[in-house]
C-alpha cells in the first residue's frame, strides 16, 4: 500500500483559504512591523517548501518509506515524523516568544540575516543533533498519515499567520543553539528551511543503492 497524501497538490490554494486562522488569534491584514516584502518572502518559502515536501513523499510504498541506507540513518518515514514534530515545536516556541513584552533594545543580539537562516539550515554539510522531543519514534504519531496531516495542518496555520499577523515579529526573540538569537519572524523562516533540509534528505535517500524501486 502506498502512502497517499491527504492534501493533493491542486488542493493547496483552497486549503490555505480555509485554514483556521483563529488558532493564532489572527486579525485582518493591516500595516505591520514586518514589511510587505518580508511578509511575501516568508509566505513564498513556507508555501514552496510545503509543496516540495508533498511532492517528495507522494506515492511512496512502505518498503520505500522504511528503507534505511545505513543502520544509523533515518528512513523517509522518520524524516516525515521529524518534520512534523519540529513544525509543531517551532510554532509553539514562536507563540511563546510573543507572550513577553517587545524588546527593541535586543535587536543587536540577532546576528543572522533572514537569508542566512535559510542558507545555514538547508546546507546539509552542516550537521546537528535533534533534541529528544523532536526525534522520531516512541509512537509520537499513530501512523505516517497522522504525521503528514499534523505537518500540513500546522504549516497551513503558519502560512496564514504570517500572511495576516500584526504582531511585532521583529522585536520578540527565541534562542537557538545553532544561530544564537533569532527574532520571531526568523523562526518562521526556520520552519520553512527545516522542512526543506529534510526534504533534501528524503531525496538523497531515494538515490541510495538498494532503495526499493
Amino acid at each position: 500500500m502506498t502512502i497517499k497524501l491527504l492534501f493533493p497538490l491542486m488542493m493547496i490554494p483552497a486549503l490555505l483559504a480555509l485554514a483556521p486562522a483563529a488558532c493564532f488569534g489572527l486579525v485582518a491584514y493591516a500595516d505591520s512591523v514586518i514589511t510587505p516584502a518580508a511578509r511575501q518572502f516568508a509566505d513564498m518559502h513556507l508555501n514552496q517548501t510545503q509543496v516540495d515536501f508533498m511532492r517528495a513523499v507522494e506515492g511512496l510504498t512502505p518498503a520505500q518509506l522504511h528503507f534505511k541506507p545505513t543502520a544509523d540513518a533515518w528512513s523517509i518515514a522518520e524524516c516525515i515524523e521529524h518534520i512534523a514534530l519540529t513544525e509543531q515545536r517551532l510554532s509553539e516556541r514562536a507563540m511563546e516568544s510573543l507572550r513577553v513584552p517587545a524588546e527593541p533594545n535586543r535587536r543587536s543580539e540577532v546576528k543572522t540575516t533572514d537569508q542566512g537562516v535559510i542558507d545555514k539550515m538547508t546546507d546539509r554539510s552542516w550537521k546537528g543533533n535533534a533534541p529528544e522531543a523532536i526525534q522520531p519514534g516512541n509512537d509520537k504519531f499513530p501512523n505516517l498519515e497522522a504525521a503528514t496531516y499534523a505537518f500540513m495542518n500546522q504549516r497551513e496555520q503558519n502560512i496564514n499567520y504570517v500572511k495576516y499577523t500584526k504582531d511585532d515579529l521583529r522585536n520578540h526573540y527565541m534562542p537557538h543553539g545553532a544561530y544564537g538569537t533569532l527574532d520571531t519572524y526568523q523562526v518562521f523562516l526556520l520552519m520553512a528551511a527545516h522542512s526543506k533540509r529534510h526534504t533534501l534528505q528524503i531525496e538523497a535517500v531515494k538515490k541510495e543503492a538498494g532503495y526499493p524501486r
